[in-house]
């Protein structure tokens, strides 16, 4: 194999050192695209809760549409909850 003069002659342990923030780092995103045929972009979303159903859906801002509808997790569950009890407790109160 010939080598090209000045050219920069990278190695596999070069590369594992390579941080994710280099000229690197981006062909190697690139490649990754170009291989799986996908990109991952961040997308502004708003969360929809249905606390009856005990799920949330996900809806994207640019386009309305959602994107994703899971389960509440038991944690929000119970804050919603105790929120309600807290919320019952002070109308009792007022009346």
């Amino acid at each position: 194999m010939k080598k090209i003069k000045n050219a920069p002659q990278y190695t596999m342990e070069w590369l594992a050192k390579t941080s994710y923030n280099t000229p690197m780092a981006g062909a190697h995103e690139i490649g990754h695209k170009l291989t799986s045929g996908k990109e991952y972009r961040e997308v502004e979303c708003l969360i929809e809760y249905d606390w009856k159903e005990k799920a949330r859906r996900w809806i994207r801002k640019d386009t309305g549409e959602e994107a994703k509808q899971d389960i509440i997790p038991e944690d929000l569950l119970q804050e919603e909850m105790e929120l309600q009890e807290k919320k019952g407790k002070e109308k009792g109160k007022k009346t």
